[in-house]
């Protein structure tokens, strides 16, 4: 799930992408197979399958065959093509892995569909697959991905707050960003949830936060100093002690499923979004700005992208950061 950044209006500002002008004309759809067309808010909702030559993840059906695609365009606003592109721009072991059918008896890879806004999403969802998305996936939310039906929504229009009644546009970049997000989730999933929420990530999350609050508060958060110094009630050590002041400051200006999770969530977003920082772009410049300087999971993010959820070496960890001792995340038996 990408939440939306919404805590204070000046973080939903930087969260809210307006079009200025109308999108360009969308080039030929390289479809196969008759749409799909169910009842929608407004009329009928129309997904289309994708498929291409190249047979490139996710528009990988083989032309002419009984093979099934990986992607669906049903939106209106950001053209097929965008959102394709940019899964293909994926790194090769990420596209692998989310595309790949583990074990026998396991649901084929993972499926990209692109809406164009929740309740389109909704109406189609329920009707074809017999799904119900929940709210959760409509208030303040730019794209919601499914462990257990292996499949990723995402929005051309979103909801940016809890209580709006009129979707709007996602800016091109936080919507490439948002597929990137839900792209982090999938392959947490296909690894059961353990790179989110196993020892080894939750080590470098710990040392992210001995890092991130041995740099200078004022370098981090200089809209919340003056002269140098922390402006009150920052610079109120009882309130905010220095050791974990810069922390607490995070899990406040930032949703808390980002950075101060509860336990059932533990990690995801803060997985999810690191890894979609990496692949660039993340979601939200305000928010990737400090995913940016927490650079022991930063580390481990990068290497997965380049490297799979392999090893890392103990070498090249900035200050502060270490390879963790614990057993990296395997991928559960087949």
């Amino acid at each position: 799930m990408r939440k939306a950044l919404t805590m204070f209006g000046a973080i939903a500002a930087l969260a809210i992408g307006f079009l200025s002008t109308p999108p360009a004309a969308h080039a030929a759809f390289p479809a196969y197979g008759n749409p799909i067309d169910h009842p929608g808010p407004n009329g009928n909702v129309r997904c289309q399958a994708y498929e291409n030559a190249a047979q490139t993840y996710p528009g990988d059906r083989i032309p002419n065959t009984t093979n099934k695609t990986h992607y669906f365009y049903c939106g209106s606003v950001k053209g097929w093509n965008m959102a394709h592109n940019e899964v293909t721009q994926l790194s090769s072991y990420t596209r692998n892995l989310l595309k790949a059918k583990l074990g026998v008896n396991a649901p084929t890879g993972v499926t990209y569909y692109v809406f164009k806004n929740y309740d389109e999403a909704k109406a189609w969802i329920l009707a074809e697959k017999g799904f119900n998305i929940p709210i959760e996936a409509r208030n303040s939310t730019r794209g919601f991905s499914f462990d257990d039906e292996n499949f990723s929504i995402i929005y051309e229009k979103w909801y940016p707050t809890d209580t709006a009644t009129t979707p709007i546009d996602l800016s091109d970049s936080d919507f490439r960003g948002t597929i990137n997000h839900e792209s982090g989730h999938q392959l947490d999933y296909r690894y059961d949830l353990q790179l989110s929420t196993g020892q080894f990530f939750k080590t470098l999350v710990n040392q992210d936060k001995a890092v991130y609050n041995a740099k200078a508060f004022c370098f981090i958060w200089a809209s919340k100093c003056s002269g140098g110094l922390p402006v009150s009630p920052y610079d109120n050590a009882t309130l905010y002690p220095v050791a974990t002041r810069n922390y607490k400051v995070l899990t406040e200006t930032y949703p808390a499923d980002y950075f101060n999770p509860v336990t059932a969530r533990q990690w995801r977003e803060y997985w999810a979004e690191q890894y979609a920082d990496t692949e660039n772009p993340g979601t939200d410049t305000g928010i990737d700005s400090h995913f940016a300087q927490l650079l022991c999971s930063r580390r481990w993010a990068g290497w997965v992208r380049d490297h799979g959820v392999t090893t890392p070496p103990t070498t090249g960890w900035a200050t502060g950061c270490s390879k963790p001792s614990d057993p990296i995340p395997t991928l559960p038996p087949q």
